[in-house]
């Protein structure tokens, strides 16, 4: 459906193996004349800084990198505005997703809390659930990345914490799904990603790790560390990303020890909302509040 936008950049970028500074140069000027000169709305936001990344992630290969551009804007098409926590409220009640600051280094921090997350729960259906899921994740990686590109320390890129808890029930193939359908989300943010901090995974995930492995990258790979210790994890979340993140996530991670060997999941849930500082609302305020702060609401990647 972006022929124009494709047929615009077969004519105008030209990707050769001579010199690779030069083919830098040349699909960095060249692309977002390209894209401009379509008459797709979505297309004209693509800025430098963001085809940047598609080369830098995607290589140079012209082919390759066309259909990975044209990928990106017909999903910008499909999701042309921000999609507001409330408007999945399902997930958006379960706070499994929190904006934890930035690391010392700028980069945005997103928490996932696996105690959370039931997604089974999120619709009648399981594309249901799943579609809902996807939405609101999309919604915290573009509060992430607007973070991350907003001055003081504007890194471009974003850390995700993965708290995890001993739940067989998160082996069910709808969470495999919909974990999948995260790893599919991050082929439209390239170069985002900085780091993947597994937090006191279980033995179980070792069986679910072997289903996810093979739908990484290896850079992806590369950047996902398994955290198993709560010295461990603390002392790697206060040198790799900030200290008040790191004791946010220790304070988090004994309310949640707390709840092991409940049998209610009211009861669980209660200790849980009284342990933790962050309630859901302010969650989804909080990060609605990132995009109004950072000059609009625009997708970008």
């Amino acid at each position: 459906e972006n022929d124009e936008i494709i047929s615009n950049i077969d004519a105008t970028v030209i990707i050769t193996k001579k010199d690779e500074e030069e083919v830098r140069i040349k699909a960095l000027e060249q692309l977002p004349e390209s894209i401009r000169l379509s008459r797709r709305k979505e297309a004209k936001k693509l800025d430098s800084d963001t085809l940047r990344r598609f080369v830098l992630s995607y290589g140079y290969d012209q082919k390759i990198l066309v259909h990975k551009v044209r990928e990106h804007v017909a999903w910008r098409v499909r999701n042309t505005e921000v999609l507001l926590p409330m408007s999945a409220p399902l997930v958006a009640d379960s706070g499994v997703l929190q904006v934890c600051g930035r690391s010392t280094h700028g980069d945005a921090v997103l928490l996932f809390d696996a105690v959370r997350w039931y997604p089974w729960l999120y619709g009648e259906s399981s594309a249901q659930c799943i579609n809902q899921f996807a939405k609101y994740t999309t919604f915290f990686f573009e509060v992430a990345s607007r973070l991350a590109d907003h001055p003081p320390l504007g890194s471009q890129g974003f850390i995700i914490l993965v708290s995890m808890a001993d739940r067989p029930t998160l082996l069910r193939p709808i969470a495999l799904r919909c974990i999948y359908a995260i790893v599919r989300l991050l082929d439209h943010y390239p170069c985002r990603l900085q780091a993947v901090y597994l937090l006191g995974a279980p033995p179980l995930f070792s069986a679910a790790w072997k289903i996810i492995r093979p739908w990484l990258d290896e850079k992806t790979i590369q950047r996902t560390f398994f955290l198993k210790t709560p010295q461990e994890i603390y002392s790697t979340l206060h040198d790799k990303v900030a200290s008040d993140i790191a004791l946010h996530i220790q304070e988090l991670r004994q309310g949640t020890s707390e709840t092991k060997g409940m049998s209610s999941t009211g009861d669980r849930d209660s200790l849980l909302k009284s342990k933790i500082h962050v309630e859901n609302l302010d969650v989804n305020t909080q990060a609605s509040s990132v995009l109004a702060s950072c000059n609009g609401s625009e997708f970008f990647a």
